[in-house]
């Protein structure tokens, strides 16, 4: 009884192991591309490193609009020197409060400054955002195309195995050669070799896809059905299209930075005048007196010129910037779409040639049976019908890495992507798709 409810118990142990410590696939659930950049979106610290920019800059915000820091100063005269002033009789003390007043609206253009450094984080997040998805999409489109190149080997190792079955015994019955059986082991053999080689490079792909999140390759299946479903028509693509998206925003906003700091500069060739006022006490009759005093730099050898040119600069050459970051985006566009159209084409194609070839295919396994078609016919036919699908596997695959490429330039998936306030200064920053 003692040996029967060990064993039970070791069975079961080794289930459980199995299951749920082992790390095997066992009874894991096929992975949507969804999920996927979900999961890869949870696990990303770059996008926490992006809100640590937000908060910084949320904090210059805060900075950029202190006022001015007063001063208060202590003046003791006479208190030494000859005849009437060696002792301390004539001494006077004055305590002074000094206050710098700032011209030319230089702390409302701080701030304007600081918004925008603010609002290009927020840009940089969304696209950093934006470039994580898209690897997670280009991981999971070459794990599907994985998934699909193996199902369609081990589609091959059945048939050539049903193959070589039916030749066996027509060599049997002496209607082929021995050569015949032999050459289609043989074949069967290279099959299930490639089959082989093809289950490797779905555990890479899928490997490559799990690391965006650190997980593990046996906790999720690829479904490869998304391989083999197109559009009926493709959506028109124009080079403004790329508008939607961060990276044109980003420039955008680049170029209003340029101007604040443009607009900043001048403002800091006003020179600002500092206003005193004091109390001077005199220690020969004990009266207190007040002092009041007005100081202001003369703009003779500093007028931030330089700085202003600069700026002016800066400005100049963000215009051209933006221009050239929008032409470079909407050619990428235009180039990810004319492939997407050509891979489009193509696959539709080749479904074509596939029912074209499975026909002859079948005309060649009816006349083999009637004796009137060689086992080399057989095989060539076959080869054709792998030769097509593996062609329209790889279609497929550049057709939905086209549309990754798309996705990404018109910013697909950040309708409703948030970043974290961070920062008192938040609200009203929070970018959106019609503008940020």
């Amino acid at each position: 009884m003692t040996f029967k409810y060990t064993t039970a118990f070791a069975v079961a142990g080794l289930w459980l192991v199995a299951a749920f410590g082992g790390g095997l696939a066992y009874g894991a659930e096929p992975l949507s591309r969804e999920q996927a950049i979900a999961r890869a979106l949870e696990a990303a610290p770059i996008l926490e490193a992006m809100q640590e920019n937000i908060t910084a800059a949320g904090a210059g915000i805060i900075q950029a609009g202190v006022k001015p820091n007063p001063q208060i100063g202590t003046e003791i005269e006479n208190f030494t020197g000859t005849g009437p002033f060696s002792g301390f009789d004539r001494t006077e003390l004055t305590v002074s409060y000094a206050q710098r007043y700032e011209r030319g609206g230089k702390r409302g253009l701080r701030t304007r400054l600081a918004r925008g450094d603010k609002k290009i984080s927020i840009a940089e997040w969304h696209i950093r955002r934006l470039e994580l998805i898209q690897r997670v999409e280009s991981a999971y489109v070459a794990a599907v195309a994985a998934k699909a190149r193996l199902k369609n080997k081990e589609q091959q190792v059945a048939i050539f195995e049903q193959i070589e079955a039916a030749i066996k015994k027509r060599v049997e019955a002496g209607r082929d050669p021995d050569l015949a059986a032999q050459n289609a082991y043989v074949r069967a053999l290279g099959a299930q070799s490639r089959a082989e080689a093809a289950q490797l490079a779905l555990e890479t792909a899928k490997l490559s896809l799990a690391s965006l999140w650190q997980g593990s390759i046996d906790s999720f299946e690829i479904d490869e059905t998304m391989l083999g479903t197109l559009p009926s028509a493709l959506t028109a693509r124009t080079p403004d299209m790329v508008q939607k998206g961060p990276d044109l925003v980003l420039w955008q906003l680049k170029q209003e930075r340029t101007r604040a700091s443009l607009a900043l500069e001048k403002a800091r060739a006003v020179q600002d005048p500092t206003f005193r006022v004091a109390l001077r006490y005199l220690q020969d009759s004990s009266d207190v007196a007040a002092v009041a005093g007005v100081s202001i730099p003369l703009a003779i050898h500093d007028t931030n010129r330089g700085n202003i040119s600069r700026a002016k600069a800066n400005v100049n050459r963000s215009r051209y910037e933006l221009m050239d970051v929008e032409r470079q985006l909407g050619r990428q566009l235009m180039i990810a779409h004319a492939g997407q159209t050509a891979s489009f084409k193509q696959a539709r194609q080749l479904e074509r040639n596939l029912t074209a070839a499975l026909g002859a295919k079948s005309l060649v396994m009816d006349r083999l049976e009637r004796g009137v078609a060689s086992y080399l016919d057989v095989f060539a036919a076959q080869a054709l019908v792998a030769e097509i699908e593996e062609q329209r596997i790889e279609m497929l695959a550049r057709f939905y890495s086209a549309q990754v490429t798309i996705n990404r330039l018109t910013a697909k998936y950040d309708n409703d992507a948030v970043p974290p306030s961070g920062a008192p200064e938040a609200s009203g920053d929070v970018l959106s798709r019609e503008g940020y």
